[in-house]
Parts: structure tokens; C-alpha cells; sequence
């Protein structure tokens, strides 16, 4: 037994490879192969990629302010972006919206009720952050026929659906949006529709 110690005394045992490690200098890890592949702690490092020729000239090309301009997105890019797939948004406010309505009536335990105040603040600083893309928006946009899937007809379906939301519920529980306590912004947004001035 002690010789078998004595022939693995050069062994490290705390692998993190949960392996046995040569501790020996003259033998080098190259990692373990897998279907052929050696894997990327074994080798050099790769030297990193120097630009081609053609790289620096698209890049010196691109700093230039008239070339700039037509390589960069258009103002509005950014907010078609965003609105590009706000279906499933739309359709969520509007479920919630005739959930919150329907529960004054169906609702004799008064769940929903109980959860009103944050349901109205949410959907108002969601219908806030809206007009605030709508106000950062260029209005510069083309005039094309809108079609289904156009960003912009999305921007403008949310907007409305989000109006059409809130006016459900606050028309549903007028008269009891007076006593809710929401934040001085929120209980002034709704008031404004309560009024019908939104």
C-alpha cells in the first residue's frame, strides 16, 4: 500500500474537474476530447481578429455626416420597434378590463374590488408611458394605408384600446372611485375620466 502511495505522490486529488490532475511541469492539460473536438480551455488563445482593409473604409465611410444619415435608423424606428408586436398587450388590458367590470356584479365576495386600486394604477401609468412614446414620437411618419401588422396602427390600437379599458371600469364603479386612495397624479388622471374629458 505504501507503494502504491509513493508512485502517486505527484497526483492532486482537488481536481475541479472531478479528475485526477498531473501536477508534473513537463506534462501539459490539453482537455478532454469530445466526439472530436478539443475543448476550449485546451490551445492558445486566439489571437483577435485584426480589420480587413474594407472594414476600415466602411467604418471611416459610416463616421461621415451624409453617409451617417442614410445608414441610421429613422427617428421614429425606435417606437415602431417598440409597438411592433403589442397584440398580446392589447388583448390583456381589454380581458382585464372586462374581468374588473363584470366582477361588480358577479363578484359577491368582492375579490376584484379588493385589488381595484392597483388594477386603475396600473392601467394608467401603462396609458401614461404610452402617451409619453406618443409625444417623443417625431410625427413625421409617412402616410401610408395601414395594414394589420403595421407598427404605428398597433401604437394607435393600444392607445384607444387603453382609453376604451379605462372608461369601461370607471364607468362601472363611478361611484366608488371617490374614496379609492391613489397616488395625487393617478386620482387626478382618473378624475378626468370620471369627467369624460380624457
Amino acid at each position: 500500500m505504501t507503494s502504491i502511495r509513493n508512485h502517486t505522490s505527484h497526483v492532486s486529488r482537488d481536481s475541479p474537474y472531478g479528475i485526477m490532475d498531473v501536477t508534473s511541469p513537463s506534462v501539459i492539460y490539453r482537455g478532454p476530447q469530445v466526439n472530436g473536438f478539443k475543448s476550449p480551455a485546451s490551445g492558445p488563445a486566439p489571437l483577435p481578429k485584426q480589420p480587413s482593409i474594407a472594414d476600415k473604409i466602411a467604418e471611416y465611410i459610416k463616421k461621415r455626416k451624409a453617409v451617417s444619415y442614410f445608414l441610421s435608423d429613422f427617428p421614429e424606428a425606435k417606437s415602431q420597434r417598440l409597438f411592433a408586436d403589442c397584440k398580446v398587450q392589447i388583448w390583456a388590458v381589454e380581458a382585464l378590463s372586462y374581468l374588473v367590470a363584470s366582477s361588480y356584479h358577479e363578484d359577491t365576495f368582492g375579490v376584484v374590488q379588493k385589488s381595484l386600486p392597483a388594477i386603475l394604477t396600473s392601467m394608467l401609468s401603462l396609458q401614461e408611458s404610452v402617451e409619453k412614446c406618443f409625444k417623443l414620437s417625431t410625427g413625421a411618419s409617412r402616410r401610408v394605408l395601414r395594414g394589420q401588422n403595421d407598427p404605428d396602427g398597433l401604437r394607435f390600437a393600444l392607445k384607444a384600446s387603453l382609453r376604451t379599458c379605462l372608461y369601461r371600469v370607471v364607468n362601472k364603479f363611478k361611484d366608488h372611485l371617490s374614496i379609492m386612495q391613489l397616488p395625487p397624479d393617478q386620482t387626478r388622471k382618473l378624475k378626468q375620466f370620471m369627467e369624460y374629458k380624457e
